[in-house]
């Protein structure tokens, strides 16, 4: 808006949506980076090396961290629809 004066009006909108559709991506790296958590299949019950745990157990100390969690696509998809109320703000 500091550029084209037309977008003056809509300055929040455009704010909002710039920062849902980069934070939530954004997010999810950043999710995986710290995530231990394993693919399905790398677990041993689906064909895998790595053995079960259970969502807060620790790995075993043999095993790597498995940078899978949360899933990029199905959390990256929630980033749409949070920008749905800004059609109405417009």
């Amino acid at each position: 808006s500091f550029v084209l004066p037309a977008i003056k009006p809509h300055r929040r909108v455009l704010l909002f949506l710039v920062l849902a559709l980069s934070l939530a991506p954004l997010s999810v790296t950043l999710g995986k980076a710290v995530s231990t958590r394993h693919c399905p299949w790398d677990i041993d019950e689906f064909g895998g090396l790595v053995p079960y745990t259970r969502l807060f157990e620790p790995n075993a100390p043999h095993v790597e961290p498995g940078r899978c969690f949360p899933a990029g696509h199905a959390s990256t998809g929630f980033a749409p629809p949070s920008t749905s109320d800004c059609s109405s703000r417009t």
